[in-house]
């Protein structure tokens, strides 16, 4: 039996475990709250509902190249995540980009590309014909080190061969 123990806190690693059915967990000390962080190891077990709650000190996420409800034909747009971090004592800490639930892509310097620098939106091209949603993550840090605050943008898209 494999077990990733206090791994950083990035859902791309998560994924990768998953995949290989090994135990993961990560270490985020935090408040203890759910919202500003907790230590809190993952077994296998089914992914909670995401919480519905709506902070007004989260980064706030606008694209550019990408509209909600496109439809997507022929080149491939360059997406990049505008990211507003909305408190100056707290920086954006990474954006992370995910296609139909699926880690792609993350970057911890602006501009934030989905694929990074000079990324021409290869994984558009190889999606199947249909409806997709790209997930934006963009993380700030908050309080003690390993603490992080998100916020999430979803924009539903259609490719057409």
């Amino acid at each position: 039996m494999v077990l990733i123990n206090e791994d950083g806190a990035t859902s791309f690693n998560l994924h990768a475990a998953v995949q290989e059915r090994v135990g993961w967990g990560y270490y985020d000390q935090g408040w203890n709250n759910c919202r500003d962080g907790l230590q809190s190891p993952l077994t296998g077990s089914p992914l909670p509902p995401r919480p519905k709650y709506e902070a007004g000190d989260t980064p706030v996420i606008r694209l550019i190249g990408l509209s909600p409800g496109q439809v997507l034909k022929g080149a491939a747009p360059r997406v990049e995540a505008v990211v507003e971090d909305r408190d100056p004592r707290w920086p954006v800490n990474r954006v992370e980009f995910f296609i139909d639930g699926k880690p792609y892509s993350y970057t911890r310097v602006a501009p934030f590309m989905m694929g990074g620098q000079g990324s021409v939106g290869e994984r558009f091209e190889a999606l199947a014909a249909g409806e997709h949603v790209l997930r934006v993550a963009a993380y700030d840090r908050r309080g003690p080190s390993f603490s992080e605050s998100c916020g999430i943008l979803e924009a539903p898209f259609v490719v057409q061969k």
